[in-house]
């Protein structure tokens, strides 16, 4: 296990390491029947040597805290105590718990944080629309040489689709220019099957990155280079005055499997846009797909993330406990993780939406109707 550690070889801490504290807490504290249930897996202290704190957090914003005053649990026993009094909650609502020493040890100084939870409260997993904005004039449509542009919100949202493409090559949202083409790449959302590999995908060795294709080992299938093909543009102007793209590509994998991909481009005229995509596959398809997605190219200098989802630090869908949901900003370059040997990293999973703005504050936002 060399280099295979929870911290870097110059003894940085990695996520892994939070990862590890958090699934060895002396203190856990679950939803039971409406109360709260604290187990304490300490051998020998006692829950009355920790102060608890807590917070109700609505759609990633603190709305209510305090101290918490529970009786004390002894080693390994449990106990349900009813929750603490926050009102009435608003929104996608939890309850974190965190467990502090009250005093200071041979170990670790006052306040130093053993334990921590969240607590599902109400509306997990609904992700509400994004707010409607004063619609201002009408959404208008235009052609030339090959493309056609959208635009919306008094000129501030643009969108040209190339016919040639298939797809958006150029982006404008509230008049800040989101999508940037390099060196003739289109910029625009192209659907993938692939992802940059991780070293436990080494240890498959059938399947989905080996060599058997009859247990449907992915590498076998020529889904890693794809290549894209437009079948049409179309625009439709509807009864509430948006208007939608269609786009349809066919994406073929260099064997007989591929993709046909369609997306609906919905523009208002307020300068929101709603996509939606539909993946129907053809041909010989592998058991397991890495992922499945869209992939586009940000123009560069939004360089301030902010978002709604688990965080603050890298988490997978095997390693997302410490992971708490909440609103969390960064640069895009300290979303990085480093490994000793480069792989995919820097995942936030459970994204209900996302920002991404350059230093002035202008830039685009993401939402989903579902958790990412």
């Amino acid at each position: 296990f060399c280099c295979n550690g929870v911290i870097r070889p110059d003894r940085r801490p990695t996520a892994k390491l939070v990862e590890l504290a958090h699934v060895h807490r002396g203190i856990r504290t679950t939803l039971k029947d409406g109360q709260a249930e604290i187990w304490n897996v300490n051998s020998f202290t006692p829950t009355s040597a920790f102060d608890c704190d807590w917070e109700l957090v609505c759609d990633g914003v603190r709305t209510a805290s305090g101290r918490w005053d529970v009786p004390s649990v002894a080693p390994w026993e449990r106990r349900c105590v009813a929750l603490p009094a926050f009102g009435e909650p608003k929104g996608e609502a939890f309850l974190n718990v965190c467990w502090r020493l009250k005093d200071d040890t041979r170990w670790a100084r006052k306040g130093w944080i053993v334990a921590r939870d969240q607590l599902p409260i109400a509306n997990v997993g609904v992700c509400p629309p994004p707010a409607a904005k004063m619609a201002s004039g009408t959404v208008e449509t235009s052609e030339a040489d090959g493309t056609l542009t959208v635009t919306a919100d008094g000129g501030r949202t643009e969108a040209v689709f190339s016919r040639k493409a298939g797809s958006v090559v150029r982006l404008r949202v509230g008049g800040c220019k989101v999508l940037a083409e390099l060196d003739g790449q289109v910029a625009g959302p192209r659907l993938t099957a692939t992802r940059a590999f991780v070293d436990n995908d080494g240890w498959i060795k059938d399947g989905p990155w080996g060599k058997n294709r009859e247990k449907g080992a992915f590498g076998t299938f020529g889904l890693t280079q794809l290549s894209y093909h437009p079948m049409g543009l179309r625009t439709e102007r509807n009864a509430d005055g948006t208007v939608t793209v269609v786009a349809e590509v066919r994406v073929n994998g260099r064997k007989s499997g591929g993709f046909a991909h369609t997306a609906k481009w919905r523009f208002s005229a307020d300068g929101s846009i709603v996509v939606e995509n539909a993946v129907r596959p053809f041909g010989t398809i592998p058991k397991f797909l890495p992922r499945l997605g869209l992939s586009l190219r940000l123009k560069g200098g939004l360089e301030n993330v902010r978002f709604y989802g688990a965080g603050p630090h890298e988490n997978y869908l095997d390693r997302r406990r410490s992971a708490f949901l909440g609103l969390w900003s960064a640069r895009v370059s300290a979303l990085y993780e480093e490994y000793v040997r480069p792989q995919d990293n820097g995942r936030r999973g459970e994204i209900r939406w996302v920002e991404f703005k350059d230093d002035d504050g202008r830039g685009v936002r993401f939402a989903a109707d579902a958790p990412l």
